[in-house]
């Protein structure tokens, strides 16, 4: 087929068996204009709905009082507006595909006064429809409690109800449905070679310039090296006595708001207390952020200041922490977890001021791209948060989403990463693992560094060494330590480090850490060593604050296990240890984390996840450390190395919309990930990894573009679940393709279906 270059006008392709050149062309004709149509006024809808339509979720009478969405009737201030200029953007493409140089600086106009003023009108009533239905579930219910209201992307109100509140404002008129809010938590160098980030740097210079990036988490540690902070201990420590107050925005995390404070958390203080300062206090986000468009820290602790064109792959693993995927994007901070490890159902309002940063009405200065790396597995599709991403996307923000951490089971990929417009991402192995040490002193022969993970929960960076010998227990019902230990093992590990079995299955294994590390305590032990058989680790361990805790690689188990039974193993446990070994394997590439999870096809539009990228040990920037980094693994982490090759995308095609970004992402994501890594074994279908390994050189030079017509932004087309034909036997179904040619030229393409795996059913 001959595509010839279109702008705004898109040739559609319907692709099914059998279907003939001049059936495929007469469906296309047919097809139209696939994007969305223009928001409709604040006004209800003719009519009430029935009370009992309108209760989505898991809303059952004569359940405890618990955080509901109310959506009022109508759109979002901000959603006609965004719309309009999107239009608007798709119409200019065509003229400014004649430019050699693309001569446009910017993805929005200022919005106008008559725009403004519409705006402000249209937020002026959702917030008085909110105070209404406020006072409606104070009469009903005297405990009712307000968590938030959104006027920008979806009108509604955030509460904690009771039923008689939840019936009360379910049967006003302009409340249009009630869902429960699920709460979220966050999902947890060579890789921005593997994804081919640095080729890109180096041959055009493109680092994310102008783009703009939310990252919806725990905060952002501004005062970190990766971020261009001072990139010490004692800046973090004087921001954090000032975490209530005013910040002054930097030029790398250049805005943000707390919207939950340090004390919040979903399940034991779920009242939010916002503030105005987005300091993360947990790390989780500050990690995150550094992945997307972290500036890098050299080996001295300083900011890297120099030509990101210039790097070479050697000089990446002489950093102490690389570039993220967009090092020169803008980083937006948006704090939804207090300072715990408990949920958050404040992902809403997160999503809502991503549409209006500063909250000044006018939104032309809406961000670009919001990363989330946050999600709930099994998450319904009626869930809230999969409308706020559905319609930030509508209106020009690409959002990108953590697939999930629960592995190879049907269907677990949740919200928000099952809305069809999310760009929703699984995670990959590269070949550069940061791993800590443990230093072995005895015996002489083995002496020097071993590689491996040290607990999450221990205060490595504060604590003093801990030096001994190492032992066993010798009850062989006891070997892990998941029981408390008898009298003569307890003296045994008294005073000593502790080696304990541990099983790298987890439906097997007895128990996790934080038990073995409660008996070790119990028994007066000081340490504990933890074996593995596996090359890459699936995820982190927590153990606890009171004790040292390391696993060992499995090179490094096999190494150290004679002098154990030999009773000659002496090692030193030492926060100075963390991010000490420098790993670079590349049979490692390729492979599939396992804890990356498995999607199910859509019963309309695409299949989850979307595509897949390096998540698996990771190394960025560590919150509070000044200019540390520490490793994490998750599909949190593939994520914002999505957002940030997106960002490459967008400044390479600033008038280009999600839809078109998240199909350049996909379509040039053309590497296998397989069984054994490096192109060996099987390959994984699309339901573990969507579109395949990313590639960021080849998504940013991407000018012919194919994603499924329709305008829902899944860019994939899925057949869905279908019924067993009872009579003839056939069944034909059809999905229509959109392809888009924005080069210069004609193209021409051999259309053809090649399966990655072979399935019954």
């Amino acid at each position: 087929m001959v595509i010839r270059r279109v702008g705004a006008v898109l040739a559609a392709l319907a692709l099914l068996a059998g279907l003939t050149s001049a059936e495929a062309l007469a469906e296309a004709s047919e097809q139209s204009d696939p994007r969305p149509a223009s928001a409709s006024t604040q006004e209800p809808s003719a009519g009430a709905r029935p009370m009992d339509t309108k209760l989505h979720g898991s809303l059952h009478p004569g359940q405890a009082p618990q955080a509901v969405f109310v959506r009022f009737a109508g759109e979002g201030a901000a959603v006609p507006f965004l719309q309009h200029e999107l239009q608007q953007q798709e119409l200019q493409q065509h003229e400014l595909q004649q430019h050699e140089q693309d001569p446009y600086q910017g993805t929005s106009a200022p919005q106008s006064a008559t725009d403004r003023a519409a705006g402000r009108a249209a937020r002026e009533h959702i917030t008085t429809v909110a105070r209404e239905v406020r006072a409606t579930a104070e009469r009903a219910d005297g405990d009712s409690e307000e968590l938030f209201t959104t006027t920008n992307a979806v009108p509604g109100i955030g509460l904690r109800l009771d039923w008689a509140g939840i019936q009360a404002v379910a049967a006003r008129e302009d409340v249009e449905s009630v869902s429960a809010i699920v709460p979220k938590r966050p999902a947890t160098a060579g890789a921005a070679q593997l994804n081919r980030a640095l080729r890109e740097w180096q041959r055009t210079g493109r680092t994310g310039k102008g783009v703009r990036i939310g990252i919806v988490d725990t905060g952002i540690d501004y005062t970190h090296a990766d971020f261009g902070g001072p990139g010490t201990r004692e800046a973090f420590q004087e921001a954090e006595a000032n975490s209530t107050q005013a910040w002054a925005p930097t030029a790398v995390v250049a805005g943000g708001y707390d919207l939950v404070g340090d004390d919040y958390d979903a399940d034991e203080s779920p009242v939010p207390h916002p503030d105005p300062n987005p300091l993360d206090c947990q790390g989780h986000g500050t990690h995150v952020a550094g992945i997307a468009a972290g500036r890098g820290v050299n080996a001295d602790g300083s900011t890297f200041t120099g030509n990101y064109r210039t790097l070479t792959g050697k000089r990446l693993y002489d950093l102490r922490i690389g570039p993220g995927m967009a090092p020169e994007a803008s980083l937006y901070a948006f704090r939804v977890f207090g300072c715990g490890s408990g949920g958050s159902e404040m992902i809403i309002p997160a999503l809502d001021r991503v549409l209006d940063p500063d909250g000044d009405g006018d939104y032309s200065d809406h961000l670009d791209i919001v990363n989330l790396s946050v999600g709930m597995d099994y998450g319904a599709t009626d869930d809230p948060d999969s409308e706020f991403v559905e319609k930030l996307a509508a209106a020009g923000v690409l959002p990108v989403v953590a697939a999930g951490n629960e592995g190879d089971l049907t269907g677990v990929v949740g919200s928000p990463g099952n809305a069809s417009r999310a760009l929703t991402v699984a995670s990959s192995v590269d070949e550069f693992q940061l791993l800590d040490a443990v230093e072995v002193e005895a015996p002489g022969d083995l002496a020097g560094r071993y590689a491996g993970q040290a607990n999450v929960d221990f205060p490595w960076a504060s604590a003093p060494d801990v030096s001994s010998d190492v032992v066993q227990p010798t009850e062989p019902s006891n070997l892990d330590g998941c029981d408390e230990f008898s009298p003569q093992d307890a003296a045994t590990v008294a005073g000593r480090i502790v080696w304990l079995e541990w099983d790298d299955n987890q439906s097997s294994r007895r128990c996790g850490s934080v038990t073995r590390s409660l008996n070790v305590a119990a028994a007066g032990g000081t340490g504990i060593l933890l074996p593995t058989t596996l090359d890459v680790f699936p995820g982190g361990i927590a153990g606890s604050a009171d004790l040292p805790t390391f696993q060992l690689t499995r090179t490094a188990t096999g190494r150290l296990r004679p002098a154990l039974v030999a009773g000659t193993l002496r090692v030193r446990l030492s926060g100075s240890l963390t991010g000490a070994v420098k790993d670079v394997d590349p049979t490692l590439t390729g492979r599939l984390s396992s804890f990356s999870s498995r999607g199910k096809p859509g019963l309309s539009g695409g299949a989850k996840p979307d595509v897949a990228a390096p998540g698996d040990t990771i190394a960025s920037a560590a919150s509070g450390s000044g200019a540390s980094a520490k490793v994490l693994s998750g599909t949190s982490q593939a994520t914002p190395m999505i957002a940030g090759i997106a960002a490459l995308v967008l400044e390479a095609h600033p008038q280009w919309t999600p839809e078109q970004v998240k199909a350049a992402v996909m379509n040039s994501a053309g590497r296998s990930i397989t069984t054994q890594g490096d192109g060996r074994g099987a390959t994984y279908g699309p339901l573990r990894v969507g579109a395949g390994q990313v590639d960021a050189a080849a998504a940013v030079r991407a000018t012919t573009l194919a994603y499924a017509a329709g305008g829902e932004g899944d860019v994939s087309l899925s057949f869905g679940v279908q019924p067993v034909p009872v009579r003839d036997g056939v069944r034909e179904v059809t999905r229509s393709i959109v392809v888009q040619n924005t080069a210069r030229s004609w193209r021409r393409y051999t259309a053809s279906v090649a399966g990655a795996t072979t399935q019954t059913g």
